[in-house]
């Protein structure tokens, strides 16, 4: 088919490789200049394993063009997908005008047999009460008999895009059957099994559900390892011992906090349309007050060490290791990440943080506020070290050698468990670690 996919950015762009590769003839469309261009030289920024390579083999082969022209983007294509952002402003409310926009743009060019799949997340009820009266009202033709419309979310990880646009169920819901059917035809080519539920206000929720679910497994992560702190217990050792060979447990360990685009939203967005029906969800609203408290947690565990190394942190030099949301798989995304809060708080303490991750470029270190130096460079003369993401590569750091780089004395905190702690103290460092109490009561 000759699909269009508007929103070209950290989903919209790897769909559009995905559906190329599945035989498709795809127009990527955006309303950034430079982002065009970009793409068009066959670049990108996202960070995505194989991403690069098939944007230049698709650019090459013309399955694949980027254009600032949705209105010619949709009239020469068959299917239009909807991939652009929906954020919430800091009152809470979710910011529409990206999503109107585009589909104000999409009604004034749809014709007769078109297809509509909307990706980008929305509170459920979208897709019926704003998309489809403007789609109508646009375009003068009706939904269900002259054109068809459907909600199919997103739900791949950053880092694994491509793999997980294949291999992931997709959920389809469809505002008739006919809708449901068509869009359900499209995702089939692109591989994994399919699941159509009765409507796009049902898809729109079960998108909510599974952020809703990390989000409040995280934080029983998190809760169980500040409660072992206190009872003197090694949680990830309780952890471990509790999820092997047993189906029934996925435990998570407690990490430095959440970040990312999706799992700082979905969860607010949900609470946020429950509570103007009246009903404020009590568990999903604790959950995530938890998660993002986190980031405090670690900022008070390195005053401990200071505490602990008889050293004002006050304009000492500390090396944030991991500035992207995550580590696993990994990504140079830095929006929402846990980073930048620990940064800023350290910063107000008077320290001068430095950061390193292996794959977030020098332009993304400054927008959390900090300078991206190189391992060697962030060890000399730092005082602490604090892990904020699982990166592959941090486990097969030489702390041997890295350490006597650092002013001493010096100490760690380490927010996902990555170093033994035995090691790091025969090092002569001060060690903290989350999820990690002495059996005296007093964290290590």
């Amino acid at each position: 088919m000759r699909i269009c996919v508007v929103g070209i950015g950290y989903v919209g762009l790897p769909l559009s490789m995905v559906l190329a590769e599945s035989g498709h003839t795809v127009t990527g469309v955006d309303v950034k200049p430079r982002l065009i261009q970009e793409i068009t030289r066959g670049e990108t920024n996202i960070h995505e394993p194989g991403l690069r390579e098939l944007l230049r083999k698709n650019l090459q082969n013309g399955s694949f063009k980027a254009t600032l022209n949705i209105d010619e983007a949709v009239r020469e294509s068959e299917a239009i997908f909807v991939t652009v952002g929906t954020p919430m402003s800091s009152d809470k409310k979710i910011e529409f005008e990206q999503l109107i926009s585009s589909i104000k743009s999409i009604g004034r060019n749809l014709e007769k047999g078109h297809i509509v799949v909307i990706k980008s997340t929305v509170p459920p009820g979208t897709t019926q009460t704003i998309v489809k009266p403007i789609l109508e009202r646009e375009s003068n033709l009706k939904a269900g008999k002259d054109f068809f419309l459907a909600f199919a979310p997103e739900r791949v990880v950053e880092g694994n895009a491509l793999r997980e646009f294949r291999l992931v169920p997709k959920i389809v819901g469809g505002i008739d059957e006919e809708s449901a059917k068509r869009a359900a035809q499209i995702l089939k080519s692109l591989g994994g099994d399919i699941i159509i539920v009765s409507s796009p206000k049902v898809a729109e929720a079960a998108k909510l559900f599974d952020n809703i679910y990390r989000s409040v497994n995280i934080a029983l992560g998190n809760e169980l390892g500040i409660a072992c702190e206190r009872l003197g217990i090694d949680m990830h050792e309780a952890c471990e011992a509790a999820n092997k060979n047993y189906p029934r447990n996925r435990i998570l360990p407690p990490g430095p906090g959440v970040g990312g685009y999706c799992l700082k939203k979905d969860p607010k967005m949900f609470c946020f349309e429950l509570e103007k029906l009246g009903y404020k969800p009590r568990l999903i609203s604790l959950a995530t007050k938890l998660n993002n408290e986190m980031p405090l947690k670690i900022v008070q565990m390195v005053q401990e060490v200071y505490e602990s190394m008889k050293k004002s942190i006050h304009g000492s030099k500390v090396l944030i290791l991991g500035l992207a949301y995550k580590g696993r798989p990994e990504t140079d995304d830095v929006r929402n990440s846990p980073s930048k809060v620990v940064i800023e708080k350290l910063m107000t303490l008077g320290a001068n943080p430095v950061g390193y991750d292996p794959v977030v470029p020098e332009n993304k270190a400054e927008q959390l506020g900090v300078a991206k130096v190189s391992l060697e460079k962030g060890f000399k003369d730092s005082s602490c070290l604090v892990v904020m993401t699982n990166h592959p590569s941090f486990l097969e750091l030489n702390l041997e050698r890295l350490t006597k780089l650092m002013a001493k004395p010096a100490g760690i905190v380490d927010g996902w468990h990555i170093f033994n702690q035995r090691r790091v103290k025969q090092l002569g460092l001060h060690y903290r670690c989350l999820g990690t109490g002495q059996e005296d009561g007093t964290i290590t």
